[in-house]
């Protein structure tokens, strides 16, 4: 037996001292704070993008609403509703008599 450990093909058992399972213990718990920083500050960048796109939305929509609440002051005289009722509804004020213009047909017109 003391020939076999002695010859070139010997096993050699390898020692691990308690300082290599600090080491590995060390680098696994470094890789996960890092792992974990990176992880963390992506999702922030991410919402911070979103949040920004948000407000852009936010401010165009209040742009939107005060240009419509323009609009609905400017229709709130009685000028206007009666002439967009004359206009696009053809309605007309009590007494009146309303007048249809009819244009004649475009063929018949040339023939003449």
């Amino acid at each position: 037996m003391a020939a076999e450990r002695a010859g070139p093909r010997a096993r050699r058992r390898i020692r691990l001292r308690p300082r290599f399972f600090v080491v590995v213990a060390l680098l696994i718990f470094l890789t996960y704070t890092v792992y974990g920083y990176v992880t963390g500050y992506m999702r922030l960048r991410a919402l911070r993008a979103e949040l920004e796109q948000v407000q852009q939305e936010i401010e165009e929509l209040r742009r939107l609403n005060a240009a419509l609440e323009e609009e609905l002051a400017r229709y709130d005289s009685d000028e206007v509703i009666e002439r967009i009722a004359r206009e696009q509804l053809r309605l007309v004020a009590p007494g009146e008599t309303p007048v249809i213009i009819i244009d004649p047909p475009a063929a018949a017109s040339k023939g003449r």
